[in-house]
């Protein structure tokens, strides 16, 4: 299954820009209806004035609501894979069982870098993540997911019922140790990865 490029997908129609000036329209248009009809043509000319109270208290709560529209913008933009960033991809990802590597000075722990993590996420979300080992995808993000020492993995059928997976290493040239294939190994034949049906 081809991989969605995540940057080419356009702006969600649930985040709108906040507009300063409209916003302000808008409030100066609620605060004159809510004046009685014999006021309303003074109370319009006094939010003209910059000096006025009343337009220092539209401008305010114009603002204040232009910061609201914005948090909820930031909001829907931290639900989705395609906007989301740090611990909100982290939450994603583990509604998907999906974590991402790190590294410290002991070794690869789960969080890492976003793109990797984009693509894990992403894995797990589509069919490759879901299925157990059989489509090449699902061997290549288990593979993945198997250790941090996993930059890539390609996941070719040379024969039937034969799967060869390659793999990238982060460290050096890129070429695996005996211990990271090792762990590769053992994640893709884990019972609970490589389930073959039963009569």
């Amino acid at each position: 299954m081809p991989a969605v490029d995540l940057s080419q997908l356009p702006k969600p129609a649930i985040i709108a820009e906040p507009d300063f000036e409209a916003i302000l329209a808008d409030t100066k248009a609620m605060m004159i209806a809510s004046y009685p009809a014999e006021q309303r043509e003074a109370v319009s000319a006094a939010l003209e004035l910059e000096s006025e109270p009343l337009n220092v208290i539209a401008q305010t709560m114009s603002f204040r609501e232009m910061l609201l529209r914005q948090r909820v913008n930031e909001g829907a933009r931290a639900c989705m894979l395609s906007h989301g960033s740090g611990t909100n991809l982290d939450n994603l990802a583990g509604n998907m069982n999906t974590k991402r590597w790190y590294h410290s000075g002991n070794g690869y722990h789960r969080r890492g870098d976003g793109e990797r993590h984009l693509a894990e996420i992403a894995g797990a979300t589509g069919v490759d993540g879901l299925s157990v080992a059989g489509p090449s995808g699902a061997y290549e993000y288990f593979a993945r997911s198997a250790s941090g020492l996993v930059r890539d993995a390609r996941a070719i059928s040379p024969s039937p019922a034969c799967v060869t997976v390659s793999i990238l290493s982060t460290e050096g040239d890129g070429t695996a140790t005996e211990a990271l294939l090792n762990t590769v190994r053992a994640v893709l034949n884990a019972e609970d990865t490589r389930r073959w049906p039963t009569a």
